[in-house]
């Protein structure tokens, strides 16, 4: 494993908690990332002690602005060029009923990693002066992060947050096996997922797009007979390759609800409150899908392609591709067909 090299800002959070006397970790997946030798972008610090007055020092020496959530112990410092950096109090949460917002008490780093989803995920790294990049592994996630296993930690914890089975998903299609008793649980969970919001399995839902190859985790869904539950109302994709070869997440989303009409679009995409914003790439992209193709047969045939069942495949990629541009087409045809006369 890679010598840690931690950055300024994190170098002076743990700096900034020695001088207060209270502890931060680095937590989650830039942990797991790490010891994978990956990159990771995004981080999460847990702090054991005063947060709100951490954050606010590290703020003002980088000109941040804090988002704060009181109730549950967190912030975020956003920085200059989009970069943020998340700040929890360590806690404890108890869920009064499966799927809710849990009650969150604060404690200490056991408890706090103890309530995460995955052991590979309950891992620390810590940022104290004293104890520089000391790796904290209470629950071997560091074992099953080498023989990548997917594991929970606890028999309850489907129960508690229903969208961790999305998040198993997500995580077996990046080649993790699933531990035996954690596919169990998880298919017995199947019944909380009405539970949860439609906000919440959006989230999940646009994690999951955001892979580089969504279309596997989305088959173990269907596996599970949960595609409805994380879609309602949407049929499951015949082949995988059609979403895999999308790029971006408005085309990836047209492509899991081939053959509905406008209607039943909507109903679909309001099911799981789907962002204004991916709605109107999606509705651009059928507008142009919709208009005439910019190249004819006639041109294919200038082109130096034969007539036949090529041109018809040809035009539908035009439209599928929502291609206007004459000049843009034909470098399209070019690039993805070979011409045989």
């Amino acid at each position: 494993m890679n010598k840690l090299k931690l950055t300024p800002f994190l170098r002076d959070a743990g700096r900034y908690a020695a001088q207060m006397n209270i502890r931060a970790w680095l937590v989650g997946g830039a942990v797991r990332d790490f010891m994978m030798g990956k990159k990771h972008l995004d981080w999460d610090v847990t702090v054991q002690g005063n947060t709100p007055a951490l954050v606010k020092i590290l703020a003002k020496k980088y000109r941040g602005h804090v988002r704060s959530h009181p109730r549950f112990g967190t912030f975020v410092i956003e920085l200059a060029g989009g970069k943020h950096i998340d700040f929890a109090t360590a806690r404890r949460e108890t869920y009064p009923r499966p799927g809710v917002l849990p009650v969150v008490t604060f404690t200490n780093l056991r408890d706090d990693l103890y309530r995460r989803d995955f052991t590979i995920n309950a891992l620390a790294i810590s940022l104290d002066g004293n104890h520089p990049c000391e790796i904290v592994d209470y629950y071997g996630g560091g074992r099953d992060l080498a023989k990548k296993t997917l594991r929970i930690l606890h028999p309850k914890s489907f129960r508690d947050d229903p969208t961790r089975i999305f998040r198993l998903a997500r995580f077996a299609a990046r080649g993790f096996r699933i531990e035996k008793n954690t596919l169990k649980f998880a298919v017995a969970g199947r019944r909380y997922l009405p539970l949860i919001s439609a906000e919440r399995k959006r989230e999940e839902l646009l994690a999951i797009l955001a892979e580089p190859r969504p279309s596997a985790a989305l088959e173990l869904i269907a596996q599970w007979k949960m595609w409805s539950d994380m879609l309602p109302g949407a049929p499951h994709i015949a082949d995988p390759k059609t979403i895999d070869g999308k790029k971006s997440v408005a085309e990836r989303i047209l492509a899991l609800v081939p053959g509905l009409d406008h209607a039943q679009r909507k109903k679909v995409f309001d099911a799981i409150k789907l962002p204004r914003a991916i709605r109107r790439d999606i509705y651009d992209r059928l507008l142009a899908m919709e208009k005439k193709p910019p190249l004819s047969g006639n041109d294919l045939i200038r082109m130096g392609y034969a007539p036949g069942p090529v041109f018809k495949t040809i035009l539908n990629a035009l439209k599928r591709e929502g291609i206007t541009s004459r000049r843009k087409a034909e470098e399209f045809v070019f690039d993805k067909f070979s011409r045989k006369r």
